[in-house]
């Protein structure tokens, strides 16, 4: 841990997948697919436009904005995602504080494509990266790759599988010293128990950390033009750093025609809580 730059990359997108215990590359079936699965575009047949703004620590948050459409024989899409830390005051070599402070950020700008190959759905991103902190700047692109399974019917349910991996690519350098990106291996399921409950597990080997699981549910209520969604999930990503109940995320949504509201609570133990909100729109 903290062997690699750019850790931005690894907070997801969506308040649905986040409280899900961030287990959605096997489902993957909305804009949200875009950081998650690219591949998982190939299942969204209308416009998709979203946007998503996190509370984190102290001053931290954090912004992504996405758009999706079909297009050339697949689907399109772009998101920009924005982390700023906040204004950190500046002290010198001895630890005296100056009268000057620095506001320090991360922004990846994400090109999206998903097509079907011989039936099976793939699909692909390309993220230009830029980092600043003080005066000093750094550029890095990535690419991540996912690819989908469809059509299994395990006891009479449907369950689809997916993979990505995510950050292939070079890294951020400040000054002289280059940074690997935190490349990520995820493979996911997921499961329609009926047409109201979906339940979804991922694994996840990144390279800078322990291999993780991740396990999530979502229940939807349906009231004639309205969905009441529930949605709960568990992640071992930070169990054996900080507690037990770390791991934990609770969330909820309200959907009305073609328009979602989504909201996650996610723990880290010591470090506090997260809050994370994200409006969807089909058109």
């Amino acid at each position: 841990p903290g062997t690699t730059g750019a850790q931005f990359l690894k907070i997801g997108a969506g308040a649905r997948p986040l409280a899900m215990g961030e287990a959605f590359t096997g489902l993957a079936d909305d804009i949200n697919a875009i950081y998650w699965n690219p591949a998982g575009l190939n299942q969204i047949t209308e416009k998709e436009i979203s946007a998503m703004h996190i509370i984190w620590f102290e001053d931290i948050s954090l912004n992504n904005l996405a758009y999706c459409q079909r297009a050339l024989q697949g689907t399109v899409a772009g998101a920009f995602k924005l982390l700023s830390a906040g204004q950190i005051e500046k002290i010198d070599k001895y630890g005296n504080a100056l009268s000057e402070s620095y506001r320090p950020y991360d922004v990846a700008l994400t090109l999206s494509y998903a097509s079907r190959v011989s039936g099976y759905p793939v699909g692909a991103n390309f993220k230009l990266i830029h980092s600043r902190i003080e005066d000093e700047t750094a550029i890095a692109v990535a690419l991540d790759l996912g690819g989908m399974y469809e059509g299994l019917n395990i006891y009479g349910h449907n369950v689809q599988i997916g993979a990505a991996i995510q950050n292939l690519g070079i890294g951020p350098k400040f000054i002289k010293k280059r940074y690997p990106l935190p490349l990520t291996i995820k493979i996911g399921v997921a499961g329609h128990y009926n047409e109201n409950l979906t339940l979804t597990g991922d694994m996840n080997l990144p390279l800078d950390n322990r291999l993780s699981a991740h396990l999530g549910a979502e229940y939807t209520y349906r009231l004639n033009r309205m969905s009441l969604i529930s949605r709960m999930g568990y992640k071992t990503t930070t169990v054996s750093d900080l507690e037990l109940f770390s791991g934990l995320s609770l969330g909820m949504g309200f959907q009305y025609l073609s328009y979602r509201i989504d909201y996650s609570w996610v723990r880290y133990g010591v470090l506090g809580n997260t809050h994370q909100v994200s409006f969807l729109a089909k058109f």
